[in-house]
């Protein structure tokens, strides 16, 4: 079966995969055109996006982490290392923010006791110099399987 291609204003991609069959006497492409012409038209597809040549669902990435990251290259769904890396950087922030407030409050608990002190201070230290290891890794990578390996 073939799945619909939308390239969106931010140069990224949406796929539309048809539910259904083409009807009797109707070719899967015409089924298509039909499907798409639907979805523009109930208002489901923006009308800024733009109608691609149509792919096979194999040609789809099975690997949809950095699916946000899809572009179009004319005729392959491909995936744009430099979205792919702030996808991970967003979510990374993200994970690492709650983990500093999480220290943070440990820190403010431990006032009064000096060594309890130190301790937190050493592991919002470690904590903080992790984090940064691995926002320079995401930001190093030369291949998004660099980025895949980053364990975050």
């Amino acid at each position: 079966m073939k799945a619909i291609v939308w390239l969106k204003p931010d140069l990224t991609i949406a796929i539309t995969n048809p539910v259904g069959s083409p009807g009797s006497g109707e070719s899967e492409d015409q089924f298509l055109d039909r499907v798409a012409a639907k979805g523009v038209a109930d208002g489901a597809i923006p009308g800024d996006w733009v109608r691609q040549p149509n792919v096979d669902a194999v040609d789809i990435p099975a690997d949809r982490t950095f699916r946000n990251a899809w572009t179009w290259d004319g005729s392959n769904i491909v995936t744009d290392l430099v979205k792919a890396k702030a996808i991970l950087t967003k979510k990374a922030r993200r994970k690492y923010d709650d983990r500093f407030k999480d220290l943070h409050v440990e820190l403010v608990k431990a006032e009064g006791d000096q060594a309890a002190v130190d301790a937190a201070e050493a592991d919002l230290a470690a904590f903080r110099n992790a984090a940064r290891t691995k926002l320079n890794l995401i930001r190093d990578a030369a291949t998004l399987q660099d980025l895949r390996a980053i364990n975050l």
